[in-house]
């Protein structure tokens, strides 16, 4: 089998050689060996020394592999041809370009120069020209996976350059708008393509979508900025601002995600997001009433803490940390801040009728939670006994509320058409479930009654219990 290896091993040489036009004596020569070592490798007597592989190869024409297996490996050769041949024509492509890139500018600017009116529509044509290299030329100086990369930004650079030239050639001011309005929509159809593409640092490897987020709010604001410089208006914090609003109700939380926070906010980013909500919101109206020349900040200001308190107080309660006498009071705290701002607000909105009107209508609406509070948390019975309390109430409110609304109404020189009585409320007639005034008054007397009727019931389970617990055992 050795001899067989050997055999065909010579053959192989000795066939490269012939296939080269060289003698025994030749072959030898060029390795520093005699001849009769080449005639022995030929005839399989024996192989070359491992040290002159290579320089074989590289006389012969062949790869290692082909001369260690005596045969030619017609894939490697092929496919070598084929990225020879591809090379070849990536660099008559290339040459092609600049050929036909070169020519063109150096024909434009010679015909412009003909003209003899300087340098003027050839500038604009070489600019174009640039735009067409930057989508096919390009992208085959760029290094490997960049080609759409140095494309994108290629050609976002030449379309700048052409505005820009257009303006100097035609004495136009339009180039900050023009530049911004392409920036701003080619940033957002491209920008998540480069960002998966360009080597980035390790902390924002990772955030490219801030990244992504970022640049466009910061191309947008800029946009605002020019339109506003180029119309000579005065409007750009406030929109700015609004936009930023805008932009954080809806991107925030994911903001908030990929941000890193210290460990005292990482538990509390819900919270972080409505505050920062809250006061764009502020800042946004503060700006806006102060470019109006107008005082209605502080009731819009109250307005909108009321309504965010109203909503996110509890659960601002249940993540901020309170003092231990405040823990076991979240609900008294709540209300006492609801109604605190909403005194607020009426105080800023309509002072002449503080007295007279708003704060006693204010009143009779608060009285029913703050009693609900007092009845259900701190009257000192069982839990039965504070149901009924609580039942009890609820009747007589929905009784009385509406005679003293009727009642601060009249008294401030409005006119009832249909005076409330509280000794005959609603109504009734439990005969008529159809007619307006009869189905209104069944529902709320019914409502009552069973309100009522809970209340004794609950009451007579209070103090049955009451008394069952009071009752010393037997024995």
């Amino acid at each position: 089998m050795d001899n067989e290896n050997r055999k065909s091993f010579g053959e192989f040489i000795a066939g490269r050689r012939r296939a080269l036009g060289m003698t025994q004596r030749e072959f030898a020569d060029r390795l520093f060996v005699t001849g009769s070592a080449v005639s022995k490798w030929e005839r399989g007597a024996s192989y070359p020394d491992i040290t002159l592989i290579r320089d074989i190869c590289e006389i012969l024409g062949v790869s290692e592999h082909e001369l260690l297996t005596a045969s030619e490996d017609v894939e490697a050769r092929s496919a070598e041809k084929l990225a020879a041949r591809y090379r070849r024509m990536a660099r008559n492509y290339k040459i092609a370009q600049y050929v036909l890139y070169g020519g063109a500018a150096a024909a434009f600017v010679i015909s412009d120069l003909a003209s003899g009116g300087g340098l003027s529509w050839s500038l604009i044509a070489i600019a174009s020209l640039l735009i067409a290299a930057s989508l096919t030329l390009l992208p085959a100086l760029a290094p490997e996976r960049m080609g759409g990369v140095w494309a994108a930004g290629g050609f976002t650079l030449s379309l700048i350059m052409l505005y820009g030239v257009i303006c100097l050639v035609n004495g136009g001011r339009w180039f900050a708008a023009a530049a911004c309005y392409t920036l701003m929509p080619l940033s957002l159809l491209l920008l998540p393509y480069v960002l998966r593409r360009i080597p980035l640092p390790g902390c924002l490897s990772s955030r490219k979508g801030l990244l992504y987020i970022g640049v466009n709010t910061l191309l947008l604001l800029v946009l605002l900025l020019e339109e506003c410089l180029r119309t000579g208006g005065d409007w750009f914090v406030p929109a700015a601002l609004w936009v930023l609003f805008g932009l954080w109700l809806v991107l925030g939380p994911y903001v908030l995600r990929r941000v890193p926070l210290p460990e005292k906010l990482k538990g509390r980013k819900t919270l972080l997001y409505f505050g920062v909500s809250a006061a764009l919101l502020l800042l946004s109206l503060g700006v806006m009433c102060l470019r109006a020349g107008q005082d209605w900040f502080l009731t819009a200001a109250l307005g909108v803490l009321l309504g965010t308190a109203a909503v996110l107080l509890p659960f601002v309660m249940r993540q901020v940390p309170l003092p231990k006498e405040l823990e076991r009071h979240r609900a008294f705290v709540y209300l006492a801040v609801v109604t605190v701002l909403l005194s607020a607000l009426i105080a800023s909105c309509r002072p002449r009728y503080l007295w007279a009107e708003a704060y006693p209508l204010t009143a009779v609406g608060l009285l029913y939670p703050w009693l609900m509070l007092v009845c259900l948390r701190y009257i000192p019975l069982s839990r039965c006994l504070r149901a009924s309390a609580a039942c009890a109430v609820t009747a007589l409110y929905i009784w009385l509320a509406p005679w003293a609304v009727d009642g601060i109404i009249t008294a401030n020189g409005w006119v009832s058409t249909a005076p409330y009585d509280p000794l005959r409320p609603y109504y009734v007639d439990f005969s008529d479930w159809v007619s307006a005034p009869a189905l209104g008054g069944n529902i709320m007397v019914t409502i009552m009654l069973a309100l009522a009727l809970a209340a004794i019931i609950l009451a007579a389970l209070g103090v049955k219990n009451r008394a069952r617990d009071k009752t010393p055992p037997e024995g």
